[in-house]
C-alpha cells in the first residue's frame, strides 16, 4: 500500500497503539484528507506538498517496521533539468517550446535571455504542461530560450539554451524610407537611409538618360550608407536606392539630388594691382 507522512514526524516517535487496531487501506494521494481523519494519531498536517510516499505492505504494518519506514523514507530532491528542450517559430511572430516531462516536477519554468535583467534570462511563464508557445515577437529575428523543472524542493538547473528565429515573409522588402542625398566635397557624394526589415543588401542608383528607365544601378551594397567620387564639381545628380531580399527588389524610394561643392573662385584683381603689372611688365 502507499501512504504519506511528512518530513516532521522523523524526529518522533510514532503512536502505534491505536492504529494497529485499525484496518489500513491502500489510499492516493486525492484520499489523503481520508487518511488524515482516520489516523489522528500520526497528526499528520493538513498540506501535503512537503511529504515523501512510503511503501508499507500489510504484513509489515506494525509500530518498529513503520516507525523505521518515517526515519529512513528519502527527501523529496529538486527535479532533473529538462531534457531535449526545442525552440521553433511557428510563424513570423510566434515561437513554440516544447521539452520531455521530468519526473517529480510539479510545473516548469521558461526563460528568454535578456541583457537588460539581472543574470541575463527573464523568466516568461510557469506552466504545468511541457510545451509552451506566445506571440509579439519580432519576424526575422533570433530570441534564445532556456527550460527548468520545479517542485516543493526547488527549481532545477536550466537547460541548454536553444534558439529560434521568427519566420521571415515570403516577399520582397519594404522601399528604404529617409534617404538623404549630399554632396561631401567638390566630387563626392554620401547618400544614408533606414535599414527595413528583411532587406539582405541594397541596390544605388543614379539617374542616366542613356540607359532604359533611366535609372542605372551603380553598387549593391549591405549597409545603410554609400559613398564615392568622381562627380564633376557643382554638377548636380539624382539618385535612388532600393531594398533587395531572396524574394526580390522593392520598389525604388523617392528621388534625391545632391549638387557638388563648386570650387573657390579666385579672387578679382583690383585695378591698383593692375595699375601696378602694367607698369612693371607692360612695354
Amino acid at each position: 500500500m502507499k501512504t504519506l507522512f511528512p518530513q516532521s514526524v522523523k524526529t518522533r516517535p510514532l503512536r502505534m497503539e491505536p492504529l494497529e487496531e485499525r484496518q489500513m487501506l491502500s489510499v492516493s494521494a486525492a484520499e489523503f484528507g481520508a487518511v488524515r481523519s482516520q489516523y489522528p494519531d500520526l497528526n499528520l498536517p493538513a498540506n501535503i506538498s512537503d511529504y515523501n510516499v512510503i511503501e508499507i505492505t500489510a504484513s509489515q504494518l506494525t509500530a518498529t517496521n513503520l516507525q523505521n519506514a518515517v526515519n529512513t523514507a528519502a527527501p523529496l530532491t529538486v527535479s532533473d533539468t529538462p531534457a531535449n528542450v526545442t525552440a521553433a517559430a511557428v510563424s513570423t511572430k510566434t515561437v513554440l517550446l516544447t521539452w520531455d516531462a521530468v519526473a517529480n516536477a510539479e510545473s516548469y519554468k521558461v526563460y528568454c535571455y535578456d541583457s537588460t535583467v539581472a543574470g541575463g534570462w527573464r523568466l516568461l511563464a510557469n506552466v504545468a504542461g511541457t510545451s509552451w508557445t506566445q506571440g509579439g515577437y519580432t519576424p526575422g529575428a533570433t530570441y534564445a530560450f532556456r527550460v527548468s523543472a520545479v517542485n516543493a524542493a526547488g527549481e532545477s538547473a536550466l537547460s541548454p539554451t536553444v534558439k529560434a528565429t521568427m519566420v521571415m515573409p515570403a516577399l520582397p522588402p519594404a522601399t528604404p524610407t529617409n534617404f538623404v542625398a549630399g554632396a561631401v566635397n567638390t566630387k563626392t557624394v554620401l547618400l544614408t537611409w533606414d535599414a527595413v526589415p528583411w532587406a539582405e543588401s541594397y541596390n544605388v542608383y543614379c539617374y542616366d538618360s542613356t540607359v532604359a528607365g533611366g535609372w542605372r544601378l551603380l553598387a549593391n551594397v549591405t549597409g545603410t550608407s554609400w559613398t564615392q567620387g568622381g562627380y564633376t564639381p557643382g554638377g548636380t545628380y539624382a539618385f535612388r536606392v532600393s531594398a533587395v531580399n531572396t524574394y526580390g527588389v522593392s520598389p525604388l524610394s523617392e528621388t534625391k539630388k545632391a549638387t557638388m561643392i563648386a570650387p573657390p573662385l579666385a579672387a578679382p584683381m583690383t585695378q591698383a594691382l593692375l595699375s601696378y603689372l602694367n607698369e612693371e611688365f607692360l612695354i
